[in-house]
């Protein structure tokens, strides 16, 4: 059974993981996202990556964790 409470926090973790290696996915959704049976996480579809530096990137960031 899918703890999603464990899921959430997974994702948000992801995001942040993502940021703090310079990297906003920019599409961050569950479209783009695959959960297996023991809850772990793939992301896909990185075309509208951008890096932390991006004059967007905090907009893109606050929208990723807005789509969780």
């Amino acid at each position: 059974m899918i703890n999603p409470r464990a899921v959430y926090k997974k994702m948000i973790d992801l995001v942040i993981k993502l940021a703090d290696h310079g990297l906003v996915h920019g599409d961050f959704n569950e479209f783009n996202l695959m959960i297996d049976d023991e809850e772990n996480l793939t992301v896909i579809d990185f075309p509208q990556m951008v890096s932390t530096s991006h004059p967007q990137a905090e907009y893109y960031f606050r929208r990723d964790c807005k789509n969780v």
